[in-house]
């Protein structure tokens, strides 16, 4: 059992324990935007024919606040969960410019206690872009399939299209418009049709080894209940370092997060439209053990500040996972 939480003091004295080390040995010197951002920003400067990869990751997460956001259930009490996910990405260029990309992952989250907040998410993303000469475009389709606590929860399709730009091998921009179809197996006054604008950039330095994002995401649910019809936007900050330990490489990565939500009609419960901001910071360690296997560790701190008394809260969450690419 977790309940003295040594799985929060194992992740922390692996973070700190590694933090340190790259401060000495700093050598050579990212739930789908930000990664495949950066990756697509490395991959317009090297020709790349076809890929497949897997990834597969293995630990355990502890959560002093359980919560399911999307229908605002959660708990005071804390829990750890045994997660799992698997990650299958194939990339095809046809031609020099043409980029087509496949990825599906599965992941699988469940808690000791808690199993009503017990989830399995499936994610399929097809993207496709051309690199023109001042450019890139692409278009991309997302569909969501989730359940909680083995029931069907949530499926979400969207479809969007982006721009982007890869300037000097050191600046990357990338702006996205984004359409989405929520809808949720039981809770259907949640349905919603959601408008999305984001836009990202990316400073890369110390031959790619270092990168600073900034993103922003601006975005516009209307709900079948009027009730949980909202307007949110969220300011995003990163910083990553590869860094080498030894023999192994690695990566750290600290951020913060603030989302500002404000619903645009009275609430059922408080006879006000809901107001909620959240802020979060986290810090992430990922270290090589042998060749292909790694170690992840990451804390993050969040806080839900709302005029629903319910939704207000602060919660720590600790990760210790590791991972095998093939």
């Amino acid at each position: 059992m977790f309940r003295s939480h040594p799985i929060k003091t194992l992740s922390l004295l692996v973070l700190t324990a590694i933090i340190s080390a790259t401060s000495v040995a700093e050598g050579n010197a990212e739930d789908i935007a930000e990664g495949n951002a950066e990756n697509n920003a490395v991959k317009q400067a090297h020709s790349l024919d076809y890929d497949i990869s897997f990834d597969l990751e293995v630990g355990t997460i502890y959560d002093s606040h359980l919560s399911i956001e999307e229908i605002d259930r959660n708990t005071d009490k804390g829990d750890s969960a045994l997660y799992y996910q698997g990650a299958l990405k194939g990339e095809l260029k046809p031609v020099e410019k043409l980029l087509l990309t496949a990825d599906y992952q599965y992941s699988s989250k469940a808690y000791q206690d808690f199993d009503e907040f017990d989830q399995t998410l499936g994610i399929l993303n097809l993207d496709g872009s051309y690199q023109f000469d001042w450019l890139t475009l692409g278009i991309n389709a997302i569909d969501v399939n989730a359940d909680l606590s083995d029931e069907p929860f949530l499926t979400l399709t969207q479809q969007g299209l982006y721009v982007s730009k890869l300037i000097s091998n050191r600046y990357f921009i990338r702006l996205a418009k984004n359409n989405a179809d929520k809808r949720f197996e039981q809770q259907i006054d949640r349905n919603a049709e959601v408008n999305e604008f984001n836009a990202g950039f990316f400073l890369f330095f110390d031959n790619a080894q270092q990168f600073i994002h900034l993103g922003y995401a601006d975005k516009f649910e209307n709900a079948s209940a009027d009730e949980f019809d909202y307007d949110s936007y969220q300011l995003a900050l990163k910083y990553s370092k590869k860094f080498q330990l030894f023999s192994q490489k690695g990566q750290w990565k600290v951020g913060v997060r603030r989302t500002v939500k404000d619903y645009r009609n009275d609430s059922s419960i408080i006879d006000e439209p809901r107001q909620d901001r959240r802020n979060v910071a986290e810090i992430e360690v990922e270290l090589g053990l042998m060749k292909k296997v790694s170690l992840m560790t990451k804390l993050e701190l969040l806080g839900n500040q709302s005029n629903l008394e319910s939704q207000d809260y602060q919660s720590e969450q600790v990760s210790v996972l590791l991972k095998a690419d093939f």
